[in-house]
């Protein structure tokens, strides 16, 4: 008797094998200039399987140059350049922490008066890069509350820049601000996959 019990008990049974899978989703903000980041984080949308674990990074990178060209004259020894620039971006993590960043790019130089060429550069003009700068590098925002990423969440970071250029007078003068931004996210979820049914005539060669 405790053999047939234990028969029909692996007979009917089913196996099933628990798997871990991961995707990952990403917002991205191409090269533009400067500006307020608005990006979004995709929902997790395998309603099928049970969501355990969230990964979200976020990515900023600022890039920019100054640049000019004088068509004036300048005394011997050339003509002096500045050029200043405050950045920052401010918002709120996942978690309700606030996040800041700030920068400060100061450029200079000489000129010499024009070379007839207008062309930002030569001996008359010139285009500086700023110093590359990444407020937030592989940054992992605090994801806590998993039920709030079955929707698509807002991720918002305000942006304020203030500049000035200081220059010999005649000519094209100014500068360019340059941002690219993602936010990606991984999804760790659980699933359980059955395998096949054992049967009868499989059970019976197994047991022997």
């Amino acid at each position: 008797m405790k053999r047939l019990i234990s028969l029909l008990m692996m007979m009917t049974a089913l196996s099933s094998v628990a798997m871990a899978g991961t995707v990952t989703l990403c917002d991205t903000i191409e090269l533009t200039t400067i500006d307020d980041i608005n990006l979004v984080i995709p929902a997790f949308d395998e309603t099928e399987h049970a969501l355990t674990g969230v990964d979200v990074v976020l990515n900023v990178t600022i890039t920019g140059d100054a640049h000019g060209e004088n068509t004036g004259n300048c005394f011997a020894g050339g003509c002096e350049w500045s050029f200043w620039q405050d950045a920052s971006f401010a918002g709120t993590d996942l978690d309700g922490t606030p996040l800041y960043a700030s920068d400060h790019v100061e450029l200079g130089g000489t000129i010499d008066s024009y070379d007839g060429i207008m062309d930002f550069g030569g001996a008359s003009g010139y285009t500086v890069a700023f110093p590359e700068w990444t407020p937030f590098s592989d940054f992992h925002l605090n994801a806590t509350d998993l039920a709030t990423f079955y929707t698509p969440t807002s991720f918002v970071l305000d942006e304020e820049t203030l500049g000035s250029q200081t220059t010999p007078g005649n000519g094209s003068y100014g500068w360019s601000t340059f941002m690219e931004a993602s936010i990606c996210v991984t999804y760790t979820f659980d699933s359980t996959v059955a395998t096949e049914e054992i049967t009868w005539d499989t059970l019976k060669a197994n047991y022997r």
